[in-house]
């Protein structure tokens, strides 16, 4: 007896079964892909287009506030 618990194994016995459970799993596998396509094209660009638009967008609040006037040393004095 194997150790080591329960295993579910699928041997398609007959050419029938065989080919149904071949055409079942590459209908899951599709169906996946085309989800995954249909989220990756919901708008949203490349990550190298994100982190620059992320950057353009840091570098633009940076411009827009304004400077703090640094007060010397020396002026308190």
């Amino acid at each position: 007896m194997e150790k080591g618990g329960y295993r579910e194994t699928a041997k398609p016995i007959t050419k029938e079964f065989r080919e149904e459970l071949n055409a079942a799993v590459l209908e899951a596998y599709e169906a996946k892909l085309e989800q995954m396509v249909e989220r990756g094209s919901a708008g949203r660009g490349s990550i190298s287009d994100q982190l620059k638009a992320g950057k353009e967008a840091v570098e633009q609040a940076k411009a827009e506030k304004p400077q703090k006037a640094k007060a010397s040393r020396n002026a308190e004095r």
